[in-house]
């Protein structure tokens, strides 16, 4: 379980005590909310913008396989960060989120047909993605 400490200033896990656990709701994530006070997000407030996985419909193991394909860069950590073909940044778990500046997508050349199969789709930082598919058309 992970718990924000972007606002603490002791840095310490002091204000958990004012937290309460929420249980997983449909999409099986958990997360921590104020008890009293502070605001309360629904699910679907924090879910909307989260992940567009559920909407593309390809399964962790291909999204993982085709994180594979970028290009790892010395100095950092291969399982987190990436660079796609075009040079772009990518951050392992800001897959299919446009509101972050790492975010990406799959980008299948083959997307309907998927006849080229997994070594056709490559992952793409999502501005580039958006690109890529504007000159498709």
């Amino acid at each position: 379980m992970f718990y924000d400490h972007s606002r603490s200033e002791e840095g310490g896990l002091s204000e958990l005590a004012d937290m309460a656990e929420i249980s997983p709701g449909a999409s099986g994530r958990r997360g921590m909310v104020p008890s009293s006070g502070g605001p309360v997000f629904s699910e679907e407030q924090v879910t909307s913008d989260e992940f567009s996985l559920s909407r593309r419909g390809y399964e962790r193991e291909l999204i993982q396989s085709v994180w594979e394909f970028a290009e790892a860069v010395s100095g950092n950590d291969p399982e987190l960060w990436r660079k796609d073909e075009f040079g772009d940044w990518i951050y392992r778990f800001d897959y299919g989120r446009r509101s972050s500046e790492f975010g990406w997508e799959i980008f299948d050349p083959g997307v309907g047909r998927h006849a080229q199969g997994v070594y056709a789709m490559r992952p793409m930082q999502w501005q580039g993605y958006i690109r890529q598919y504007e000159t498709l058309t």
